[in-house]
């Protein structure tokens, strides 16, 4: 597990039985970063850490600003944390 991301994968884990199951279409607007990173995170929390990928990815390149953009990155980092594939977690952390 990579270093300091072991409580917050434990932490998430247990929380996996609360996230609400099946995918989550990127609502109205497929290219608003906003739904992009909302159809992720569900996936991202039901262990569906590829599916998710694709969406945080989409997220990525919609990013209108270097803020919005380590927003992006980041939350795709977290399905990288999930697996334990800690050379891919911190390229997006």
């Amino acid at each position: 597990m990579c270093g300091r991301s072991r409580g917050l994968v434990a932490g998430v884990r247990r929380s996996r039985s609360a996230a609400p199951v099946g995918r989550q279409p990127p609502h109205a607007n497929p290219d608003s970063l906003a739904a992009q990173s909302a159809a992720g995170t569900p996936l991202d929390l039901t262990g569906q850490g590829g599916d998710a990928r694709q969406h945080f990815q989409k997220a990525i390149a919609l990013a209108a600003n270097a803020a919005a953009r380590a927003n992006a990155q980041r939350a795709n980092a977290m399905p990288w944390v999930f697996s334990g594939n800690c050379q891919e977690t911190v390229r997006y952390e």
